[in-house]
């Protein structure tokens, strides 16, 4: 398990969305009893955890990142496969910059209805 872990995998963007989502699952799990509450805790405090390390064991597993600098960047495979659906030409850096605040406004959304 160790071995999986030494690796950072998650990109700045990746870890922030996790952040979120964690303190979310830990909000939700404390305010739900039972085993569920315990499991959302738990869920919350593994994604809190990759987070901090910027690895997940998971991604690493499979081979995959999103830190662009890594040669197994998600988004480099993401352009490969698009020509091939014919869904035109991927202009990675103009998706990114466009769809980072969305993803991230999104995501602070659903943390604030979830209540």
């Amino acid at each position: 398990m160790s071995k999986l872990m030494n690796k950072a995998n998650l990109g700045v963007v990746d870890r922030l969305i996790r952040a979120c989502i964690g303190l979310g699952f830990i909000k939700q799990g404390l305010d739900t009893r039972g085993l569920s509450g315990l499991l959302m805790i738990g869920t919350g405090i593994g994604m809190l955890l990759s987070s901090a390390t910027a690895s997940c064991p998971l991604m690493s597993r499979f081979g995959l990142s999103t830190r662009p600098e890594d040669n197994n960047y998600v988004g480099s495979m993401a352009k490969k496969v698009v020509p091939i659906l014919g869904l035109g030409k991927l202009n990675e850096q103009s998706y990114v910059a466009r769809n980072r605040k969305g993803v991230i406004l999104h995501t602070l959304a659903d943390l604030l209805t979830m209540s």
